[in-house]
């Protein structure tokens, strides 16, 4: 069995499985190939798609919690330096609490939207889970470019986020830490950022440590 891929006349991929045998003519030679040709596509776009969302967050279609953490995993076996930001959205559950959780999703996901529009090469954005985001800074054990991340990260709130005709205003409380200055070890790594982001929640929000 092989499964390959052609263009069909708008030029959109489409995906074959080609399954059969050869029939020998005795002399090693063959005589015809009896088989099938299948039609796959709406297999491998299902296969495709349940792929991507083991691997992002249903909500926001970020990367998930996992994908982070395989992702630390193959920086930290490299030794390359970096940074990683846990941040979550100061009194969120006063908005889901007066509008709803429907209405806090949809907040939810204009932010992930925001997050991706300032992402590049050096930074993988994804979301822990509730209102909590993972940011990975790679590359980098310069603590001045970090911290300048950091607030290009703060200053994407500055703008209200408007929904349903609402303004809503949003800050966000961010712990950070470097590796393999602060430790090599991931777990120890994504306690080091959120004990990081649970002092800065203690001394007023709207911060980062």
């Amino acid at each position: 069995n092989i499964q390959v891929p052609i263009k069909d006349e708008n030029q959109q991929t489409k995906w074959l499985l080609i399954r059969g045998r050869a029939i020998s003519r005795g002399d090693g030679r063959i005589k015809q190939i009896h088989g099938i040709l299948m039609d796959t596509t709406k297999m491998k776009e299902q296969d495709d798609y349940i792929a991507y969302l083991a691997t992002h967050d249903y909500l926001t279609m970020l990367p998930n919690r996992m994908s982070f953490l395989e992702k630390l995993t193959d920086i930290l076996s490299t030794g390359r330096p970096g940074a990683v930001l846990l941040f979550d959205i100061d009194n969120f559950k006063e908005i889901n609490d007066t509008q709803g959780h429907v209405y806090g999703d949809q907040i939810l996901k204009k932010i992930a939207d925001r997050l991706d529009r300032i992402a590049h090469e050096k930074m993988f954005v994804s979301r822990l889970g509730g209102d909590e985001f993972l940011i990975l800074i790679e590359n980098t054990n310069d603590h001045q470019e970090i911290e300048d991340l950091a607030l290009d990260i703060k200053k994407a709130f500055d703008e209200s986020f408007i929904l349903e005709g609402r303004t809503n205003y949003i800050n966000i409380s961010m712990g950070i830490t470097c590796f393999p200055e602060d430790s090599k070890d991931i777990n120890q790594i994504i306690m080091n950022a959120d004990t990081a982001m649970y002092h800065v929640k203690h001394s007023g929000k709207n911060n980062y440590t």
